[in-house]
């Protein structure tokens, strides 16, 4: 009866019924320092993994039924040998490291794509620095390169973050010597002093500038660009500190005054990981468009991660201002939200709106923008491009799909000239690949894509 309801199952229910119930077991795998035993088939495990083949089969193969793995946690063990069975397992953030680790040891590819894929999209600000540390024990070469180009792109909020304050000294090396940042040299000096207080307090170390410079260590000190900062921040912020020597200071003093380095650091400044690139939608303008109360919107999706900074907004065509507020969603939720005025100027028919903070847009993600003004008639785009590109980033437009654009602006006429965002270039680590993600559809391509969701 056993045999019979063993074979009604699907092959991974039946590999696993034979796992849990240790049935006919030929080897037993320990875990840890504890050396926790997983009884498997090798078998299975040589089906799976070209490592436990050779281990089994190979030429050198393990002549004892006991293989210790004192590198693996018994936890990750048994769902790395669960995987292997049945394709079952659960990633979170807590597990996603520890089977990246297994799955490359013992080689099953499979496993390995499904933890980056988590990695991918669930990578932010605030475990980025964690990732790294992990990628540097692990050795783990393209997932430490994946998290230092992320780390360029958002490197304000990476420096702000609780997990930079928690991250490793080889870690902080890393992110110190990028050539490429997101931030200034003076953020990058704070951040690294605020490190360092932190471990000082951890040690009950009180926190002099001698005891901060000992912490960050001296390799991390030679790689802050002390000569790149300005006279002022030199001068009423590090010249404060007493984390550099006297004779330091005023090298660091006579380079920036005299524009030739005289002192034993990096001179040359950081390259910014983006540059700023006009999205133009409107080909033709005219006139007028009036405001009755309603809304107008647009939706868009970019083909590559980004940041939107601006928006090139119409202006009235008589004397006057529109007044109102201006929305950018990502999905459903709204992201940014701000006041809007936008008063008339001879001869001019548009005018770019800062942002006032950078939004970050990421590919296969719908975003919208929304306005609801009133005031005079101001210019409008009468003919428009559905997908605008510019170094080798593309844009594409349709209408709105979060609320309605009841007063008329769609995706091929209407506000919103043009988008300031600022593009990623390749970093340190190399080239980053290209995927174009297009809509398709009649009015601008957005039809069938749910806003709620990464498609």
């Amino acid at each position: 009866m056993a045999s019979s309801r063993l074979s009604s199952k699907s092959l991974a229910e039946a590999n696993l019924k034979m796992l849990d119930n240790e049935a006919l077991c030929d080897v037993t795998l320990t875990a840890g320092k504890e050396k926790h035993e997983i009884r498997c088939h090798k078998v299975i495990l040589a089906s799976r993994s070209p490592v436990f083949y050779a281990m089994f089969c190979g030429p050198l193969a393990e002549t004892g039924d006991v293989i210790p793995i004192p590198d693996i946690e018994p936890s990750t063990l048994a769902m790395f040998v669960r995987y292997i069975y049945g394709d079952q397992v659960s990633i979170n953030e807590d597990t996603v490291l520890l089977l990246l680790y297994a799955a490359k040891k013992y080689d099953v590819p499979c496993l390995e794509n499904l933890c980056r894929s988590y990695m991918d999209l669930n990578m932010d600000p605030d475990n980025v620095c964690t990732i790294l540390d992990q990628a540097i024990v692990f050795d783990c070469a393209d997932l430490r390169c994946k998290c230092l180009k992320f780390i360029t792109r958002e490197s304000k909020s990476v420096l702000k973050s609780e997990s930079f304050l928690e991250i490793t000294q080889a870690g902080l090396k890393e992110i110190v010597q990028l050539c490429q940042f997101n931030a200034s040299e003076i953020d990058i000096y704070l951040a690294c002093k605020q490190w360092a207080s932190q471990r000082c307090t951890t040690a009950g170390i009180q926190q002099t500038g001698r005891a901060i410079r000992k912490e960050l260590g001296e390799e991390v000190i030679s790689l802050i660009r002390f000569p790149a900062m300005t006279l002022d921040e030199m001068s009423d912020v590090v010249a404060l500190d007493d984390v550099l020597t006297n004779e330091e200071k005023v090298s660091v003093f006579r380079t920036i005054i005299k524009k030739q380095n005289l002192s034993k650091f990096i001179d040359e400044p950081r390259k910014l990981a983006s540059k700023k690139c006009m999205f133009y939608r409107c080909k033709t303008i005219a006139s007028p468009w009036a405001y009755n109360g309603g809304q107008d919107g647009l939706s868009f999706m970019v083909s590559e991660d980004c940041v939107l900074s601006a928006l090139d907004m119409f202006l009235p065509e008589i004397e006057g201002a529109v007044e109102g507020i201006l929305e950018i969603l990502e999905g459903t939720s709204i992201v940014h939200k701000q006041k809007l005025k936008l008063a008339y100027s001879a001869g001019l028919k548009h005018e770019l709106v800062p942002l006032g903070t950078d939004i970050t847009l990421r590919q296969r993600m719908i975003y919208s923008v929304r306005q609801r003004v009133n005031g005079p008639n101001v210019h409008r785009c009468y003919l428009t491009e559905p997908r605008v590109s510019v170094n080798g980033m593309t844009m594409t437009f349709c209408d709105l799909k979060v609320g309605t654009s009841d007063n008329g602006t769609s995706v091929t006429n209407g506000q919103f000239y043009g988008f300031e965002l600022k593009l990623f270039v390749d970093d340190d680590c190399g080239e980053r690949g290209e995927i174009l993600h297009t809509f398709s559809g009649a009015s601008g391509g957005c039809e069938g894509i749910n806003p709620k969701a990464n498609v």
